[in-house]
């Protein structure tokens, strides 16, 4: 599976990666989402979770335009505890996970899921978990929203194109970010 690693957006705009997915990324299929900690945004009044051995993804998906539906609450029951559980990649702060959403959030087939939402804390780790947090740079310090895409685009920009939307790059040419 080719992964997309938004190394043309971090090429074009000279900025390291924030969070990415593999690529192609829908409800069934497997999908690994990669959080970059050094480079995330930690709110005020919390520590990043940069350096932790372990951090966690709380989660749930977008449905009909409603985000946060079938919540994976890291810390709901002991099994989540170990499910959502993001492990360091070869000594860096960029935590890997790879699940299918549909069996991951339990997701019945009559719903269709259009992205993930998401943010990252400490795990059972850290004493006060949610007292690390990781969240989008480029949304204020907010959640993220990733947009599944099939990927067969040939343009950065607009889901019908297959491009993946994140908050995650400012446009170098204003202060707005996309």
């Amino acid at each position: 599976s080719f992964v997309l690693l938004f190394l043309v957006s971090g090429l074009l705009y000279a900025q390291d990666p924030v969070l990415t997915i593999s690529c192609p990324a829908s409800a069934d299929d497997w999908v690994t989402i990669t959080y970059y900690a050094d480079n995330g945004c930690t709110p005020d009044g919390k520590t990043s979770v940069a350096g932790l051995p372990y951090i966690a993804i709380h989660s749930g998906v977008t449905i009909g335009g409603s985000g946060w539906q079938y919540v994976k609450g890291w810390n709901d029951t002991p099994d989540n505890i170990t499910a959502t559980k993001m492990f360091p990649e070869n000594g860096t702060n960029n935590y890997k996970i790879t699940f299918i959403p549909r069996e991951f959030y339990g997701i019945p087939a009559s719903e269709s899921p259009t992205g993930i939402n998401c943010v990252f804390n400490g795990s059972d780790n850290d004493p006060a978990p949610w007292a690390s947090e990781g969240k989008d740079p480029n949304n204020t310090c907010g959640d993220f929203a990733i947009a599944f895409a099939d990927c067969s685009g040939t343009s950065i920009g607009t889901v019908g194109q297959g491009a993946i939307q994140l908050h995650n790059y400012p446009n170098p040419f204003t202060t707005a970010t996309q």
